[in-house]
């Protein structure tokens, strides 16, 4: 995922290959340069690229790089349909929506036109990867269009056409589809069945990311089946399987990054002892030169003395890009792809240094505005909005919430991707009626703001629950971080309980500050709540619950 890197090198590459005359290699780095600028969004850009690649296919002959910009040509223009829907989305009805919506529609017109071509032409030629990706975007198509029958029957079409040309991922994709569709039609048992054949090649393949899909689709489907034991299990999976990935990857990027550091240590290395064999010769010359030249040796003396400076700056150069190299891949290991929000991994990494900092400032401040404010956020029947629009709007809508949370942040304060649909945010300098303001804002933002899902515009709402760190100011260390998550894990689970779209919190009862200390067995009263607690009796050992609704 070093894209920057890999652009430097691709566009050496491309110098060397005009200076060659070498066609074929230009479109075979033009081919990979357009893969790196659609990994990295820069669609526009990768249009250009993959122009210069067809026009070069065409001038080469070669029809199969032709087909295969077609099928960038697909993909891009698809994705920047999906940019401009993100944009619509925050806009009011006006002159410049119209305009977007006109820009969006032209987008998924040359969509459309390009993977004509590709089923026109594409088999003919022998691109069948180009063929199986076109039928796959259909599916994804009629999947958002909810023709779900159609979407069988293509996805069917594409089975075959991939036995046909063995390509096994786009088979498991395509079966991973059919489920969907089927699911949405009722038809479990059959969804099932599909689902099935899918994970089968995803496993064989070792395919891991599909895996996950796989068992969350089995849990979907088994939820709607009404089994809710099996749902539970294939959920249990998903999770585990999904945090070991998480592992897995981060190892392997520590990995990569320790053979970055060996690589250039061990050249480093070399250079030194070739610089050592150098310098011994170099004394062995200068012992016999002395004797009849003095001028030499002072010439000798001042370019080596140039040539160690010149060293030693490349050694100071190459260090600071391995530096570089280092901070990039802690960022992005810290970071989620998706919403670009700090992950939960970044708050292991720092809350021992959180909690600290504010408890010691406690000690010495009597400002009421020194506290945390911790909220957990779980979007509202997000399983059924994968379930009604496909994984893709549910990334969307899971995007859209975050820059939502990060709207009434200030600077300093943090959103974290949690896992899943949920959100961790990180209020700092703040007290309970801080805390309840932001709870109230997000809560009346979600429930007036819809969020586009595909066709539809609906709104999703949040069910939260926080507290204060610490929760006890008197006695900083009687709730520790930890405790303070399970219980705005707690809360949450009441709020949903509740009946969703709400925040539910606790605090001490700043009414009845002779019960503002906790003895054990109220701490665990807290630890443990449940959604018939008594709000009386949580008074009566000096808590209040509140529960905030838009």
């Amino acid at each position: 995922s070093l894209y920057d890197e890999a652009i430097v090198e691709l566009t050496q590459a491309q110098a060397l290959a005009i200076q060659l005359n070498d066609t074929h290699a230009q479109i075979g780095i033009l081919s990979h340069m357009v893969n790196i600028q659609y990994y990295m969004q820069q669609f526009e850009e990768a249009l250009i690229t993959n122009q210069n690649m067809a026009e070069l296919a065409d001038q080469y002959q070669d029809n199969f790089f032709r087909i295969f910009s077609y099928s960038n040509a697909m993909n891009i223009y698809y994705m920047l349909a999906t940019e401009v829907q993100n944009q619509i989305s925050d806009l009011p009805e006006d002159s410049q929506l119209q305009a977007l919506e006109a820009k969006q529609q032209d987008y998924i017109e040359q969509s459309e036109k390009y993977r004509t071509k590709i089923f026109e032409q594409a088999e003919a030629v022998g691109a069948f990867k180009s063929y199986l990706r076109a039928l796959i975007q259909l599916q994804n198509q009629y999947l958002r269009e909810e023709a779900m029958e159609k979407a069988v029957d293509s996805a069917k079409r594409t089975i075959a056409a991939a036995e046909r040309y063995d390509s096994p991922y786009e088979k498991a994709v395509s079966y991973n589809n059919m489920a969907i569709a089927l699911r949405s039609l009722e038809r479990y048992q059959d969804a099932l069945e599909a689902i099935a054949k899918a994970d089968e090649i995803y496993q064989q393949m070792q395919h891991k990311q599909s895996m996950l899909w796989a068992l969350e689709d089995y849990s979907i489907i088994y939820e709607l089946m009404g089994d809710y034991q099996k749902s539970l299990e294939y959920y249990k999976r998903y999770h585990n399987d999904s945090v070991a990935l998480m592992k897995q990857t981060s190892s392997e990027k520590v990995l990569e990054l320790q053979k970055v550091y060996e690589t250039d240590k061990n050249k480093r290395e070399i250079e030194r002892l070739n610089q050592q064999n150098l310098i011994n010769a170099s004394e062995i010359k200068l012992q016999r030169i002395l004797i009849f030249a003095g001028a030499v040796i002072a010439l000798m003396i001042v370019v080596g003395m140039l040539y160690f400076v010149q060293r030693n700056k490349a050694i100071a150069e190459a260090n600071k890009k391995l530096d570089r190299l280092n901070r990039k891949l802690k960022e992005q290991a810290l970071r989620d792809p998706l919403t670009k929000l700090h992950n939960r991994r970044f708050i292991n990494e720092i809350h021992e240094k959180i909690a600290a900092t504010v408890v010691r400032r406690k000690s010495n401040e009597v400002d009421d505005k020194q506290r945390i404010g911790l909220v957990l956020l779980d979007i509202d029947h997000f399983k059924q909005i994968n379930d009604n629009y496909g994984h893709d709007i549910g990334d969307q809508v899971l995007i859209k919430v975050a820059a939502h949370l990060q709207q009434f942040l200030r600077k300093g304060d943090i959103a974290v991707r949690w896992g899943g649909e949920e959100f961790l945010v990180i209020l700092f300098d703040t007290n309970q009626e801080g805390l309840n303001l932001f709870c109230e804002r997000i809560l009346s933002l979600m429930n007036t703001t819809p969020i586009k899902m595909g066709e539809d515009s609906n709104l999703v709402t949040l069910s939260m629950g926080h507290t204060l760190f610490p929760f006890v100011e008197t006695d900083p260390h009687k709730l520790s971080w930890d405790e303070s998550l399970k219980l705005i894990d707690r809360l949450l689970y009441i709020a949903k309980e509740q009946g969703r779209n709400q925040a539910v919190g606790i605090t001490i009862d700043s009414q009845n500050t002779n019960k503002i200390n906790l003895s054990d067995k109220q701490k665990q009263t807290l630890l443990n709540l449940e959604t018939d607690t008594d709000v009386i009796s949580l008074q009566n050992d000096g808590l209040l619950m509140t529960t905030t609704r838009a």
